[in-house]
Formats: structure tokens, sequence, C-alpha cells
């Protein structure tokens, strides 16, 4: 095989691979959220694992910090954070309630905290 077809098929692999990363990452970033909107109560071992700093994607992040901001403020739940969202302007941002909502029942119960530990693993690679 010429040198330029192996470097095209080394280059095509690699950014299916980057994709499914990416993925991966954003659907274990989906998971956390999810898993601490239906079960508030797994945001206590969430928050040792993970810092908003750490979600790659957007959304992700400000829901994350929104719900971080409930969390010091007294109450988390998934009509908090809206409403955390809602105040801070970045409610639309992130897809609205019914993207919230989806969030919450799209998840695997109880596994928020595996999932943030993906994240952390995500976000350590990404940093080297």
């Amino acid at each position: 095989m010429p040198e330029a077809a192996l470097s095209a098929t080394a280059s095509s692999t690699t950014m299916r691979a980057e994709t499914v990363t990416l993925r991966l990452a954003l659907s274990a970033e989906q998971s956390v959220i999810g898993g601490v909107l239906s079960e508030p109560a797994t945001f206590a071992a969430v928050k040792e694992i993970l810092t908003p700093e750490q979600f790659e994607d957007p959304s992700c992040r400000m829901i994350y910090q929104a719900i971080l901001d409930e969390h010091e403020a007294g109450e988390v739940s998934l009509l908090t954070v809206a409403e955390r969202l809602e105040r801070n302007g970045t409610l639309p941002v992130v897809g609205g309630f019914p993207k919230l909502v989806q969030m919450a029942q799209d998840v695997i119960p109880g596994n928020a905290v595996q999932s943030a530990r993906v994240v952390r693993r995500q976000a350590q690679r990404a940093a080297l």
C-alpha cells in the first residue's frame, strides 16, 4: 500500500477513535448529571470526585455548576437546578427543562458515582 494511503488510513482511524472517545465522555458526563438529578443523594459522593472544570461538554459543565450551587444552597432537585439555570440565563443554552428531564430519565440507577470516575479519568487523560 502506498505511503499516502497508509497515512490517510491512519488519520481516518485516529479520527474515528477520537469521535468514539468524545461520545463516551459525553455519555458519561450526561450519566453523572442524570444520576444526580434522579437521585440527588448521590451528589455527596460525586462532588468528592468531580469539579465543574472536568466536564468537557459546556452544557454539562453549566448544569453541574448549577447542581453544585444548589447543593451549597441546601437542596438539589430537578426543579431547583432548573430554576438556578433559569436565573443564570443558561437554561435555554443547556437544552431547557426537557433536556434535564431526559437526562434524569435516561440514566441507569446507581451509576452516577461510577460515571463520575469515568469523567475524571477522561479529564486526566485530556490534561496529559
